[in-house]
């Protein structure tokens, strides 16, 4: 695998790949909290799940780990501080406030605040992890943001701010940058397997244990909400671990830009899934992020060409 990922295309399209896997989850956590009789605002029940799920998925990828990755199963005791430093982050508070701002903001303000995770990705990377901030990576966040405001134009949007809506949404954004980064500084010591199974494990354990403690009714689950949640675990399993591969490889502000691709999947799945509707302007915002992320290739190539120069 890292013979195949040095091959930046092929590492553009497993980062694709792992785009679909997360976009997948919109429609999948839908017919989830559907089949399960949860609703909107039952904001525990949702945590409660979603803990479930990261716990499936942190038994799938300890299993690959057993099978492919065998001598480093030790770093999920030995890395424990770190892993659970990382799952905190990311699952258990990263989810948490996901979902309870998801609730209180509009459904463009989410999406374009959830979008500045990848932008946040960019800058935090420029101080953080010494990659250069340039004039290309502050055109392609523009077109990428003009991207994510298109697409979402359909949806209701005001000025109006509250901490736990909007400001919730942001918190989740910069969780979602600050885990990045966290793993992009301490990836060359740990396992991608035991990174993955680490965060949905005790990340997951801790968020489910909110979640159930102050659920307002019990839930009964069914056949097929039970198959949902293994689809759920799989598909978060599957995408960490490979994105966590990439990441070791590429520069964070490089690759981030790729995650932009996660709503547009969603909303394309949910329309073929959920019978939703896809509009032009998801179509143009789609194009937007795609020019963005050829203008970022462009300062890779840039950087190359600077080197090659200078031999």
């Amino acid at each position: 695998m890292h013979k195949l990922l040095k091959n930046k295309w092929i590492a553009y399209a497993i980062s694709i790949f792992c785009m679909f896997l997360w976009g997948s989850a919109f429609p999948a956590v839908k017919l989830t909290y559907k089949e399960l009789g949860i609703q909107g605002g039952d904001y525990f029940a949702m945590m409660f799940v979603a803990g479930i799920r990261f716990t499936i998925a942190g038994v799938l990828v300890l299993i690959l780990m057993f099978i492919f990755d065998r001598k480093n199963v030790n770093q999920m005791i030995t890395k424990f501080p770190y892993l659970l430093k990382l799952g905190i982050i990311v699952t258990t508070l990263g989810y948490l406030f996901f979902y309870i701002g998801t609730g209180n903001t509009t459904g463009m303000k989410a999406a374009i605040l959830t979008s500045s995770s990848t932008f946040l990705v960019v800058i935090f990377s420029h101080f953080f992890l010494d990659e250069r901030f340039d004039i290309y990576k502050f055109i392609a966040i523009i077109f990428g943001l003009v991207g994510v405001i298109i697409s979402n134009l359909n949806k209701e949007f005001n000025w109006s701010f509250s901490l736990i809506g909007e400001g919730f949404m942001f918190m989740n954004a910069v969780l979602g940058a600050i885990g990045t980064m966290y793993v992009k500084r301490s990836s060359s010591s740990v396992s991608a397997f035991a990174q993955s199974s680490g965060q949905f494990l005790y990340g997951g354990i801790l968020l489910m244990l909110i979640g159930y403690f102050m659920l307002k009714t019990p839930l009964v689950f069914t056949f097929n909400s039970a198959l949902l949640l293994l689809y759920s675990g799989f598909l978060s399993a599957t995408a960490f671990t490979l994105w966590y591969m990439v990441l070791k490889e590429y520069k964070a502000s490089e690759i981030a830009f790729l995650r932009l691709f996660i709503p547009f999947f969603g909303t394309f799945l949910s329309a073929l899934i959920l019978g939703e509707k896809i509009t032009w302007g998801i179509i143009i915002g789609l194009i937007f992020v795609i020019i963005g992320i050829i203008i970022i290739n462009r300062t890779r190539e840039n950087i190359v060409k600077e080197k090659y120069v200078n031999r």
